[in-house]
């Protein structure tokens, strides 16, 4: 065990980072964040908690591990912090989701999955992407399908399906374009 290991932090170590933070997450009105990592670290302090709040933004709190994904439903976040565990979580239960659908949309979602994999990769490593994996990774984009294929409109916010922060109100369009998505997704096949 040992001594205890830490660094005492002031406040004024706390509103530097936040005044820092703001450029790169830059919080707002209207925004919310549902926070997952726990107020006595020093990451949910700041990260969760004070930035946020510097932004006028709304905090929500997740029940427990268990009902993280419910409260996700409920909440509909703009911004979660989370932990590498938690997004091994989300892969491996999309994974298994994917892997019980029939067999169009179980191709068409391990394609668009390996398309963007292999994108990633390449730009994390600074290669740039040959043109195929380039057209590639458009076509796996969901949005972009959802937006030019499916509607002949733009998502507005006077439609419910933007937030006034202009990102996507996935239910409210997911319900209001079933049909649709059903239909190009091949919902009748396998």
């Amino acid at each position: 065990m040992g001594d205890p290991k830490g660094v005492i932090l002031t406040n004024d170590n706390i509103v530097s980072n936040v005044h820092a933070s703001r450029e790169v997450l830059p919080f707002g009105p209207g925004d919310v964040l549902l926070s997952f990592v726990p107020l006595n670290h020093v990451m949910g302090r700041m990260a969760d908690h004070y930035l946020p709040l510097s932004g006028g933004s709304t905090i929500a709190y997740v029940e427990n591990l268990r009902r993280l994904r419910q409260n996700i439903l409920e909440v509909r976040p703009h911004y979660m912090v989370l932990v590498p565990r938690v997004f091994e979580m989300f892969r491996e239960a999309l994974i298994a989701a994917a892997e019980k659908e029939k067999p169009f949309k179980r191709r068409l979602f391990f394609w668009a999955l390996g398309a963007g994999t292999r994108a990633v990769e390449a730009m994390q490593h600074g290669a740039a992407c040959p043109a195929g994996m380039r057209l590639r990774w458009w076509l796996a984009d969901y949005e972009k399908v959802r937006r030019f294929v499916l509607l002949d409109h733009d998502f507005r916010i006077e439609d419910g399906e933007l937030t006034p922060t202009l990102k996507v109100r996935r239910k409210v369009v997911l319900e209001k374009y079933r049909e649709v998505i059903e239909g190009m997704y091949g919902a009748g096949e396998g």
